[in-house]
């Protein structure tokens, strides 16, 4: 963890979630870094209802640990490299006036810009057939590993530009985040919950694609080999 305490209390969050603010690197446009949000609870102290709080808090403390387990696990396993072009790289800690915070690589797209959600892509009418068949790709690869994700949702994957190609990357929600870790400790559990997920986020765009003529066209790019090695001028 650095000596030097980042400032971002002053800062306006990029993304604001449930459990986590997330804010420009103050000294790296590249790295983002993740706060965990802990707001007092407005009531007497040693209150039932400030307990239940402090629970609820200490828990998301548990499932950032998790995250940072699963990450360690994935990345220790030759056999899974499959998966670690789709991982958003950690960088460590630091300290921040916000408390403890996780430094990430920040996902681009090819303007420099923070890369599109999927849901974004689905919502600004972004998500074509390239798309599709990399988020294609994509779903092959998570399922054949044995990534432990808390779920797989439209906001946890970024459609970022990785130099030469797209790719779905992975930004928010490894490890389990129930109380008891069943994805963790099962894996036909985790196998099965993949699958579900997988088949909730491909209505989605399948939505979309109302004729099969584009239906055809993501699955014969699906096939086609180097599928990730698509050109800047198809985008």
């Amino acid at each position: 963890m650095s000596d030097h305490k980042l400032l971002l209390a002053a800062e306006t969050p990029l993304l604001k979630g449930s459990a986590r603010h997330i804010y420009q690197h103050p000294h790296d446009k590249n790295l983002l870094v993740k706060v965990l949000i802990h707001q007092p609870y407005a009531t007497r102290p040693g209150s039932l209802k400030e307990w239940r709080h402090e629970l609820r808090f200490r828990f998301k403390h548990l499932c950032v640990l998790r995250e940072l387990n699963e990450y360690v696990r994935i990345k220790s396993i030759a056999t899974e490299s499959s998966i670690f072009p789709h991982l958003a790289s950690f960088r460590g800690f630091a300290d921040t006036d916000l408390g403890p915070g996780i430094i990430v690589e920040a996902q681009k797209d090819q303007y420099g810009k923070l890369a599109p959600t999927y849901t974004e892509l689905l919502k600004t009418g972004r998500f074509d057939a390239q798309a599709a068949a990399d988020l294609e790709a994509f779903f092959q690869t998570y399922k054949a590993s044995s990534l432990v994700m808390s779920d797989l949702t439209g906001r946890n994957i970024v459609y970022a530009w990785q130099g030469d190609c797209h790719r779905f990357m992975i930004i928010d929600g490894l490890g389990d985040k129930t109380l008891f870790p069943i994805r963790s400790t099962c894996a036909i559990s985790n196998k099965l919950l993949k699958i579900k997920s997988i088949e909730r986020q491909r209505r989605r765009y399948r939505k979309l694609f109302k004729h099969s003529i584009m239906l055809e066209t993501v699955r014969a790019i699906s096939t086609t080999p180097l599928i990730g090695k698509n050109s800047k001028k198809g985008k």
